[in-house]
């Protein structure tokens, strides 16, 4: 295929650059503006007066050819078009997919903070009934006969060291759970909120190149609202 005839061309039309031209004196010159199709048809009716018929039907061909040009670069440019809205609808749907997919390790998250939390409440409990039993076994111990056998003693003082090593080993496993805890909270919650904002942006702005509407970018730019794809 040839390539794509510019409008105006036929007819000195030419391709104009943007802003005003200056003449040598620095005035701004005056452009002639280009002309379209229409125009060009009007004019091949209006020069069948002065052409002779050979001419003019050369004309009436060359402008035919152009129109005809047009229409497969249009077809073209059309069927461009719906392969690229296939793709950036298939790209959309994956994003929403994927913001779907953040949904749910959010709600996984959260349920896992809640069995963290129940656990750490247990574990709780569990060095407040170790603390108990330690001082019990303490006063128990002090409430011996300093006349008391040597096995009572000794019998007293081991249960002393079983409950101090039970406390120990609850404060263990509290302070394990509340630092959990903290992590799901502080760590992983922000992370996974963070990267389903970050989700819910691109898919925001797929959308909006969908429907036409203006959006802002990722890195903060601005786009106009334009023509929906659909």
């Amino acid at each position: 295929m040839s390539s794509r005839i510019i409008p105006g061309g036929l007819f000195d039309g030419g391709i104009s650059p943007s802003g005003p031209l200056e003449s040598a004196g620095g005035e701004p010159k005056k452009t002639r503006a280009p002309v379209d199709e229409r125009q060009e048809r009007l004019i091949v009716l209006l020069m069948g007066n002065f052409l002779d018929p050979e001419t003019l039907r050369d004309l009436q061909q060359i402008v035919g050819l152009r129109y005809e040009m047009n229409k497969e670069i249009d077809c073209f440019l059309e069927k461009i078009r719906e392969l690229l809205k296939a793709a950036l609808l298939e790209e959309h749907e994956a994003a929403k997919k994927d913001v779907r997919t953040q949904l749910r390790k959010l709600d996984a998250l959260r349920n896992q903070i809640r069995e963290t939390e129940q656990e750490r409440n247990g574990c709780g409990e569990r060095v407040a009934k170790a603390m108990a039993a330690f001082r019990s076994a303490k006063q128990e111990r002090e409430n011996l006969s300093k006349y008391a056998t040597s096995k009572a003693i000794e019998t007293a003082d081991n249960r002393i060291r079983e409950a101090e090593q039970t406390v120990d080993a609850a404060n263990k496993k509290a302070a394990e759970a509340l630092q959990r805890l903290n992590y799901l909270t502080l760590t992983e919650m922000k992370f996974a909120q963070d990267e389903l904002a970050r989700l819910k942006a691109v898919a925001e702005e797929l959308d909006a190149k969908i429907s036409g509407r203006g959006y802002v970018d990722a890195l903060g730019i601005w786009h106009a609202p334009r023509e929906p794809m659909l």
